[in-house]
């Protein structure tokens, strides 16, 4: 039978577990980072950054109940099996101790994660800019939709001044993008 994501989903898996199992492509974790807001940022074999949010985890009464402390929590690391990992007790060798770790699948990890885009402004100038110009649209027409002068949008694209975050967000509309901020 060919492993399509209909396989997947009549073994019970959702959608998006479907869909990544069926695409064979299963990724690695390579590097794990704890963040202050219980996340992980996470670094993939092919290069891939994602963002992990813990917190529904971490309940009174399980296991996780120990990564509270957030100091607890900054001990994350990737175990040889690639999955993300922390030793309950820092002083006990969960190699000789199986029950003194928790981990996580890294294959939830990756399907339940989101992807980081670190974009410097710059790019993201690059960007309206280019969709800009697709559109055929001039600097003195998008003045026009956005209410902004000609000489504005031309400072901004020249990059020579730092744009309010409303011009960023005016054009952005404009030209039929959203700048989302994570």
């Amino acid at each position: 039978m060919k492993r399509d994501i209909s396989y997947y989903l009549k073994k019970g898996m959702d959608y998006d577990m479907a869909e990544y199992f069926a695409s064979g492509a299963r990724r690695i974790i390579i590097k794990a980072t704890a963040n202050p807001d219980y996340t992980l940022t996470l670094e993939f074999d092919n290069g891939e950054i994602r963002k992990y949010d813990c917190k529904h985890l971490i309940k009174d009464g399980n296991v996780f109940e120990f990564l509270k402390d957030y100091n607890n929590f900054a001990r994350v690391y990737v175990d040889k099996d690639h999955t993300v990992a922390w030793d309950i007790d820092p002083d006990i060798d969960s190699n000789e101790v199986w029950s003194n770790k928790v981990d996580l699948s890294l294959d939830t990890l990756y399907v339940r994660s989101i992807p980081v885009i670190d974009m410097s402004l710059e790019s993201i100038i690059d960007t309206l800019i280019d969709k800009r110009k697709e559109r055929g649209i001039t600097q003195a027409e998008l003045g026009e939709i956005t209410n902004l002068t000609q000489s504005v949008v031309a400072r901004f694209e020249s990059k020579k001044v730092v744009p309010k975050l409303d011009t960023v967000i005016k054009i952005a509309r404009a030209l039929d993008c959203e700048i989302k901020i994570v």
